[in-house]
């Protein structure tokens, strides 16, 4: 089984990017896919940055109300970003704009 199958089929990877509203924009990790889904078919997952495991249905389709959030994989991912922006800060000398 790989990375993008579970026990019952195919799943794909999306990240909610925010929240509008009654509305959440989720983007799909290979394809960047961007669509809005209703806040209510997400349920406690309509979080900011939440990374969820969504389903795939019989031609497809996302099944919202049967995804998952993977907690650890964005903990995994807000360490590695964490990183970069201390890595980032610590090459950055500042004082580099003149007014």
């Amino acid at each position: 089984m790989n990375a993008n199958e579970s026990s019952e089929g195919n799943v794909e990877t999306w990240v909610v990017d925010r929240v509008e509203g009654e509305l959440a924009v989720v983007v799909q990790e290979d394809d960047e896919i961007v669509v809005q889904v209703g806040v209510a078919e997400l349920a406690d997952h309509a979080v900011e940055g939440a990374l969820l495991q969504v389903p795939l249905g019989p031609v497809g389709e996302p099944l919202w109300a049967e995804a998952t959030r993977d907690l650890e994989a964005e903990a995994e991912r807000r360490a590695g970003a964490e990183e970069r922006i201390e890595e980032l800060q610590e090459r950055d000398p500042g004082g580099d704009v003149a007014l």
